[in-house]
């Protein structure tokens, strides 16, 4: 490293910083690439691996599906939104470097109260609609970059 031949020393900038702490996975990443690490340590487990774009899609699928539903208002019905919800749910729970507290998951919990309130063939409220789509989006959206970040 080019850095090293001016006295600069990765490792200690890293204690110094606490990058370690902040950054795990990026830290982890950076070793790799200076070769202080082999990539079996960042590496996901290939069953893991091989399900993941079948679970990637379903998740899309039941986050679009679930943002629509909530935008049609009319076909919003509680038992639609639920089996999409506890899908989603599902993949996150078994997804690779989805940690079990992450914020979403809570959240789909959140909402799948508030949805299980209603009568299963029940529309949900206009206002219900408008916050649960926004959410939706949110959590499709922190998917993508927990997919960017594998």
């Amino acid at each position: 490293m080019q850095l090293e031949k001016v006295g600069f020393q990765l490792e200690k900038f890293i204690k110094k910083e606490k990058l370690d702490d902040k950054y795990p996975k990026g830290i982890r990443h950076l070793r790799v690439a200076e070769g202080v690490e082999t990539a079996d340590a960042v590496s996901i487990p290939f069953d893991s691996l091989k399900k993941m774009p079948s679970k990637t899609a379903d998740f899309v699928s039941s986050a679009i599906e679930l943002i629509d539903l909530t935008r049609l208002r009319s076909v919003a019905r509680a038992d639609l939104l639920l089996a999409d919800m506890d899908e989603m749910l599902h993949i996150l729970k078994i997804f690779p470097s989805i940690p079990k507290d992450h914020w979403v998951i809570g959240d789909i919990n959140n909402w799948r109260k508030i949805i299980g309130k209603y009568k299963p063939e029940e529309v949900i409220k206009e206002e219900d609609c408008e916050k649960l789509e926004f959410q939706a989006a949110r959590w499709l959206n922190d998917f993508r970059r927990v997919l960017k970040e594998l």
